[in-house]
């Protein structure tokens, strides 16, 4: 991967590696985790998407826009709506400024026919949110967002995955799992401790956790895949025919 000259520190990242705007390209975010990470997540949206002649994913917190121009460019017969919310999870960071970075996410994708202009969305009230119709979603997208952001977040993301997503559609959570109370690997580990530092709400999820969490809204888990590089997990919710739920 070529250099990505950017102009805040690498600690800014939330340990997620080198991230801020970049020198060449000022509009731009750049994000050296999304870099790494957007293949594995791409192969999984092709497994499941790449036969669909038509649709609709709609991503939370998109961040730099990386993944989903990515995403994009794999699948060309598939819409897809990205949003971000104001705020930072890092103290070290500078605050995110929405408009600026849904900048970023229209600067990557721009020429990218099949990406709706990107959208402020708080993913805590998004089963109540106008931006997409009910179970008119075939997929929602959430990446290295749910251990950086209070339980309220994950809440709103199943929430809205059973009130927006189709029967039968999906949820994708990429990022650290634990799995009864037992976090692997001493990064990850050490990655916790640093999270509940910053905040106390913060934290590696527990996946027998979010997995019960999840039941009441029609969702259940279908593939769990361990993305041994950077020891996350890829998380398929699938949704049932009966019920969406609601908070």
């Amino acid at each position: 991967m070529e250099e990505r000259r950017v102009t805040n520190a690498e600690q800014a990242g939330m340990a997620h590696g080198r991230m801020g705007w970049l020198e060449a390209d000022p509009l731009k975010f750049f994000s050296g985790a999304a870099e790494r990470n957007k293949e594995d997540i791409v192969a999984v949206l092709l497994k499941y998407l790449g036969a669909l002649e038509s649709g609709l994913v709609l991503e939370l917190g998109s961040g730099s826009g990386q993944h989903v121009q990515r995403f994009a460019q794999a699948l060309p017969r598939i819409q897809f709506q990205p949003t971000e919310f104001a705020g930072h999870p890092s103290p070290r960071a500078e605050k995110q400024e929405v408009a600026r970075i849904l900048g970023s996410i229209a600067a990557y994708c721009a020429g990218s026919a099949n990406v709706m202009p990107p959208q402020e969305q708080d993913a805590t009230v998004l089963a109540a949110s106008a931006l997409v119709a009910d179970e008119a979603v075939d997929a929602m997208v959430s990446i290295n967002i749910i251990h950086v952001s209070p339980p309220a977040v994950l809440q709103g993301i199943l929430a809205g995955a059973g009130a927006k997503l189709k029967p039968g559609g999906l949820l994708v959570l990429y990022g650290p799992f634990q799995r009864d109370g037992v976090i692997t690997g001493e990064g990850n580990q050490r990655f916790q401790v640093m999270l509940q530092e910053l905040d106390a709400s913060f934290g590696i999820r527990d996946i027998t956790e979010v997995k019960a969490q999840a039941a009441p809204f029609g969702l259940s888990l279908l593939e769990e895949i361990h993305i041994e590089s950077s020891n996350n997990y890829i998380n398929v919710f699938h949704k049932g025919q009966a019920g969406s739920g609601s908070l």
